[in-house]
């Protein structure tokens, strides 16, 4: 089941990722990658995804996309993924797996705007996402 607090998560991450409809608030500059990419999550493949675009999945549109990254949510917390099982694991250890490899600020910089925006608090247990 996609909880309120996945749910939450992901529209965090969504603005970590930068989802913007257009940058330098200009309206002849193309938006973000996520954006169009329909990628809310910046997700490098997905079984949802039409192709790849610089890298990155491309879907159809935004609901297929935002429904992309609460699936790869989903199995992350419920210890469906290969990349990291929920036990003993925190919401901090799940974004140092979501994120590419940064400097640390600016990693500390993604996880305080996704605590921010979910209001779910960095140590907490992978297992109390699932509620």
């Amino acid at each position: 089941m996609i909880t309120q607090k996945i749910r939450l998560i992901a529209e965090g991450i969504k603005v970590a990722e930068g989802w913007l409809p257009n940058t330098y608030q200009r309206s002849d500059i193309p938006g973000s990658r996520s954006y169009r990419n329909h990628n809310p999550g910046n997700l490098r493949s997905s079984p949802f995804a039409l192709n790849e675009h610089d890298s990155y999945a491309y879907f159809l549109d935004d609901e297929i996309g935002m429904f992309a990254l609460l699936y790869d949510l989903h199995a992350k917390i419920n210890g469906k993924s290969m990349h990291i099982k929920p036990e003993g694991k925190t919401l901090y250890d799940l974004l140092r797996v979501w994120v590419a490899p940064t400097e640390e600020g600016s990693f500390n910089n993604y996880v305080d705007i996704v605590e921010r925006i979910s209001e779910v608090k960095r140590d907490t247990p992978l297992t109390d996402l699932q509620k």
